[in-house]
């Protein structure tokens, strides 16, 4: 292998290895989403332009269907054009289905928010609080931002909802993935560029590449095709 190639491989590792963890923050420095968990809150203003007459509160107690619900009224209004885009700096903005109280929507959430119990939780990150996310019980944090803390009990009182763990299960499974892969990747590109003409190295090095990007693909796409085949499947 020439200099050149194993320099040019070198290279595209470091700007990969960058690019993935480099992009998160990048989009997540984004106004309308100060926590950069990738949910926003839709401004009463925008939903008084889609609903006439709408009593939406942007710092209401909705529960994560709720807020979801009323995220895909925004972003139909938005798509049909209904909205003004000069007067509303969100709309210019891909956000990830759902939305949030405003007072869940900060780097560090505030005492008197009331997302959390000072006197259990000394503090609570806003990337900790979003629509969806596993509520636990008693821990003095509504993680879920539904205005309770550990709501896990449907109507019927007997069954425990199991959705937000699963998320919470499926995201982290995800993140260990790409992780994973990532960590593969780099040992790959090393012992590629290693090598030095050696085939079974090099051999062994592109199935470990290989590897490492189908890992990275299903890693960060899952999630979607979870959330989609459960739209799908209502």
């Amino acid at each position: 292998m020439t200099k050149f190639l194993k320099k040019t491989v070198s290279y595209l590792l470091i700007a990969l290895f960058i690019g993935i963890f480099a992009a998160p923050a990048a989009f997540a420095a984004v106004e309308c989403d100060n926590d950069g968990d990738g949910y926003i809150v839709i401004p009463t203003t925008v939903m008084g332009e889609i609903v006439e007459g709408s009593t939406f509160d942007e710092d209401g107690t909705y529960s994560a269907v709720q807020w979801s619900s009323h995220f895909n009224t925004f972003k139909t209004a938005q798509e049909n054009g209904e909205l003004d885009p000069t007067t509303e700096e969100c709309l210019a903005l891909n956000f990830k289905e759902g939305a949030e109280p405003a007072r869940c929507d900060e780097t560090s959430v505030t005492e008197d928010s009331g997302v959390y119990n000072p006197a259990v939780v000394s503090q609570v990150l806003g990337s900790q609080v979003y629509p969806g996310a596993f509520d636990k019980p008693d821990n003095g944090i509504d993680e879920d931002c539904n205005g309770a803390d550990g709501e896990l009990v449907l109507t019927t009182g007997e069954e425990k909802d199991l959705e937000g763990l699963v998320d919470k299960a499926m995201s982290l499974l995800s993140r260990a993935v790409v992780i994973i892969s990532i960590v593969i990747l780099i040992w790959g590109g090393i012992l590629y560029a290693t090598a030095a003409g050696d085939e079974q190295k090099t051999g062994k090095a592109r199935k470990a590449i290989i590897g490492a990007i189908i890992g990275l693909a299903v890693g960060l796409l899952a999630p979607a095709i979870v959330n989609w085949i459960t739209a799908s499947l209502g």
